[in-house]
């Protein structure tokens, strides 16, 4: 191996260190899944050294196709004429299929010559593509994507730089995961609070270690003749009358630490004193 050789290798792992320490920041700062994908993918094609990068993710339809979700770098319409499978067809014996099918990784040392790459190889060539990889991405229920790097130079992938690569999209499909479990949340939370804000029904949450009213509906409002803001921080007891208040607390005790079903017929003292009968 000539000093030449040596020289550009090392060039490369530098860069994919580089791109490596460049997407972990991305991930830290990721908000959206789209936004983070497209970012990473730059990073890999300007910091990398990449011609081309790239995100699929796996179909469930009938052709079980690969549909893209973000990229970067020389595309060229390269993705709009992509037909690629993740089933064991013709389509689906490429790089990307074969990462997705089998959560593998996938090197295509020589895109000219490879025979897997035949249904794509006159579209890579037009747009400078020697080389691939496909990384597959992983969360607890498999492999839902993989992510495509392509080099203009043959033999673009060695060990070392796979290594780093794999730790790469290990981090991604973590990123990706993260936020799709941020954005289920909080999708959760707005349904939780319109279903809150619009029942006819009053309801109080209370925090089960203190009795401590946190939240309060419209309804627990108007039922109560208190706003919210005051109705907060209130210990659950002072809603009901002096007299109801310990059996108020021992009911609330046995809800708290035994899960006991409540079913009660209770006592409402609003702030202009009248009293309200309820069931709870």
């Amino acid at each position: 191996m000539d000093g030449n050789t040596v020289e550009e290798e090392l060039r490369r792992k530098n860069r994919a260190l580089t791109a490596l320490s460049q997407c972990n920041q991305a991930l830290l700062r990721a908000r959206d899944e789209t936004t983070f994908i497209n970012e990473l993918c730059d990073i890999l094609v300007r910091l990398g050294g990449y011609r081309f990068a790239w995100v699929g993710y796996r179909m469930d339809d009938a052709d079980k196709t690969v549909r893209p979700v973000g990229h970067s770098g020389k595309e060229d319409g390269y993705l709009a004429d992509l037909r690629i499978s993740w089933a064991d067809g013709p389509l689906g014996q490429g790089p990307t299929g074969t990462a997705i099918r089998t959560g593998e990784v996938v090197v295509c040392r020589n895109i000219l010559s490879d025979p897997r790459y035949q249904p794509w190889r006159r579209q890579a060539k037009e747009r400078g593509y020697a080389s691939s990889i496909a990384l597959p991405l992983r969360n607890d229920e498999g492999c839902f994507g993989a992510l495509n790097l392509y080099a203009e130079a043959p033999d673009a992938f060695d060990d070392h730089e796979t290594a780093l690569l794999r730790e790469l999209a290990e981090d991604l499909a973590y990123g990706i995961t993260a936020l799709r479990t941020r954005r289920h949340l909080v999708e959760s939370e707005q349904r939780y609070r319109l279903l809150v804000e619009t029942a006819n029904d009053a309801i109080l949450l209370a925090d089960a270690a203190s009795g401590r009213i946190i939240d309060a509906n419209p309804a627990a409002e108007a039922l109560l003749g208190v706003h919210r803001a005051e109705i907060i921080g209130m210990h659950q007891s002072e809603i009901h009358p002096p007299e109801e208040r310990e059996r108020c607390r021992k009911i609330f005790r046995e809800h708290t630490e035994h899960g006991k079903v409540i079913a009660e017929d209770l006592v409402i003292l609003r702030r202009d004193g009248r009293r309200v009968p309820v069931q709870v």
